[in-house]
């Protein structure tokens, strides 16, 4: 599985799927050079390693390139999609409500 990989997150919220649950992280200091503001970790009831995530990557070239200042990025299995680059990314509120319609297309409705 592919997926970014963490030196340490804060826990902000967990949100339970039938069969899943997610967990959104903030504060996170990444391995390697990529930076995360945020990302939205799904794992299969049992399982202890991710199999989905989305997360909100830093454009670190939007200040010479232009561009949103944070990419979408999806990780699934052995790829990564990137869905665009917005300044929307940076904003915790905005990125939950994109990131949870992308996790109930994949697995369905958050159970409440």
């Amino acid at each position: 599985m592919y997926l970014p990989a963490f030196k340490s997150a804060e826990t902000a919220k967990r949100y339970t799927f039938k069969g899943h649950s997610a967990v959104l992280l903030r504060n996170i200091v990444a391995v390697g050079s990529i930076e995360y503001r945020f990302a939205l970790m799904v794992y299969a009831d049992g399982e202890g390693e991710a199999c989905y995530c989305v997360a909100s990557e830093v454009n670190g070239m939007a200040g010479e390139l232009g561009g949103g200042s944070h990419f979408l990025g999806v990780f699934e299995e052995d790829s990564h999609v990137n869905y665009g680059s917005s300044d929307q990314w940076a904003d915790e509120e905005k990125f939950v409500r994109r990131a949870l319609e992308l996790v109930t297309e994949k697995f369905g409705p958050p159970v409440i």
